[in-house]
């Protein structure tokens, strides 16, 4: 017979999605769509699957219909919330107790070798187009790269959240040339890339080049598996941010969930799009992890702190690129800005030299998770309130251990109104929340209490003491 379609489930996940309230239409045609997108039920007519639809639904107590309008009935919300963390802490108990799932084991290993042979052909790519220069512009970038190209290691390196262990089997791929080239070269480099045949079994790749993006970049996407790959040129300071937070995200695993949480949130609620107004993912993490550094105790130290620098410049980088742990660097940025920064690249040596008194943060489980959870929100809440919450208005700075007075952080703008301020750790004349107006401001803050309530009525006990910034 045919597989039970989870009705009273997607009905409470589109509805959360959308905010708690969406038109019965709405609501019908997107679970409809939802469940036809599965491949138990792909075979399944659309027709079928709404008069179903449409007989299940009043069957449902969790939910009220008024005047065309569908929503939650009172502490269903929670109660749906409230169930899905206990399915959730259920399968994480049962994958810790078999060790892995051997399909996603699988998938991952599929994908993980496709990336490599890509890797493989962008190197040998850049070599040729880096040779073939010199009929163009003479040997004047041959010189520049001679001795990237005498180390005998590849030039392509990944880079941003499939490297920093923040990334989902279906995340996108960032790639970095290691070729220093000015930005007119750049361009041309992407655009030849994109004209490039790749060999098999990469030769159905389709490349788009943006090059003139902030960073000029060749889209390159795989439609056999599914894979997407942005190919950039230089970025060094990006690769040095992914080591940076894959360090964080290596010292405590429980940090890396709370990041993962708070990616996954922030995308559900439609909040991390920058062209409208929101921070970005890459933002929301480092707000996750100062909130980490402000826990008393702290769950996570500083690692640009220089008590780190005599023990870290002693170990070799574990990324493949040349030079120590202790990250130092001095860069252009691709915004003309000219950044030095130095951090920790070694969760051994951090870890060594860390010893925060609640070194038992990996052993509170799911609840504790939870908490950490609540009580990122509630910082979120006092960067949202602004003034209303503190003395002055607060920016988010992991460089510095957590929230600072806006006004001492070096993104600091006085001429502009910054409502959401998260400096950049390695580039800190960045503000990533420097695209939050008055208007999206409030959308956030909505969000964020939303958030904490759902979690409050969701859990059975709850410290704010625990986890919550100082």
């Amino acid at each position: 017979g045919k597989k039970p379609v989870k009705w009273k489930k997607i009905v409470a996940k589109e509805l959360t999605s959308a905010g708690g309230s969406m038109s019965l239409k709405a609501l019908r045609k997107d679970c409809v769509a939802e469940v036809m997108a599965h491949p138990s039920h792909g075979d399944r007519k659309r027709a079928e699957l709404t008069e179903e639809f449409d007989r299940e639904m009043p069957r449902f107590k969790r939910f009220l219909v008024d005047g065309g309008k569908v929503s939650f009935a009172p502490e269903g919300e929670a109660e749906y919330l409230r169930s899905e963390w206990d399915v959730a802490l259920e399968e994480k108990a049962r994958f810790a107790l078999s060790g892995s799932n051997r399909k996603q084991a699988e998938a991952q290993a599929s994908r993980d070798a496709l990336v490599a042979r890509l890797i493989e052909q962008l190197d040998h790519f850049a070599r040729t187009w880096l040779a073939e220069s010199v009929s163009r512009s003479g040997p004047s970038l041959i010189i520049a790269n001679a001795a990237r190209m005498q180390r005998g290691a590849s030039l392509v390196v990944p880079f941003g959240s499939s490297a920093s262990l923040l990334g989902g089997p279906a995340s996108d791929v960032d790639l970095a040339v290691l070729l220093a080239l000015p930005m007119e070269e750049q361009r041309r480099f992407v655009e030849a890339l994109a004209r490039w045949h790749f060999a098999r079994p990469l030769d159905a790749v389709e490349a788009t080049p943006v090059p003139l993006a902030r960073v000029p970049i060749c889209n390159l996407r795989h439609d056999a598996s599914g894979l997407a790959v942005d190919v950039s040129v230089g970025n060094t300071v990006a690769i040095d941010n992914t080591l940076l937070i894959r360090t964080y995200m290596e010292l405590d695993e429980q940090a890396r969930q709370l990041c993962a949480l708070v990616k996954a949130w922030a995308k559900a609620r439609r909040l991390s799009s920058t062209r409208h107004g929101t921070p970005s993912s890459y933002a929301w993490v480092l707000l996750a992890i100062c909130h980490l550094q402000s826990c008393e105790p702290p769950v996570l130290p500083c690692l640009q702190s220089p008590e780190f620098a005599a023990a870290a410049a002693m170990r070799p980088r574990p990324d493949g690129m040349a030079g120590s742990c202790w990250v130092e660097n001095t860069a252009q940025t691709h915004d003309g800005h000219c950044v030095s920064y130095a951090f920790c690249g070694s969760a051994a040596v951090a870890r060594s030299l860390w010893a925060p008194e609640a070194a038992a943060t990996l052993a509170g489980g799911g609840h504790r998770l939870a908490e950490l959870l609540l009580g990122f929100f509630g910082t979120a809440a006092h960067l949202a309130n602004g003034a209303e919450a503190s003395p002055s208005y607060l920016a988010a700075c992991a460089s510095a251990g957590g929230l600072r007075p806006l006004s001492s952080c070096r993104c600091f703008d006085f001429g502009r109104a910054q409502h959401f301020a998260i400096e950049d750790p390695l580039e800190p004349h960045r503000d990533l929340g420097g695209m939050v107006t008055s208007a999206t401001l409030a959308t956030l803050q909505g969000e964020i209490a939303r958030a904490r309530d759902l979690l409050v009525a969701a859990l059975p006990t709850h410290g704010e003491t625990s986890g919550s910034a100082t």
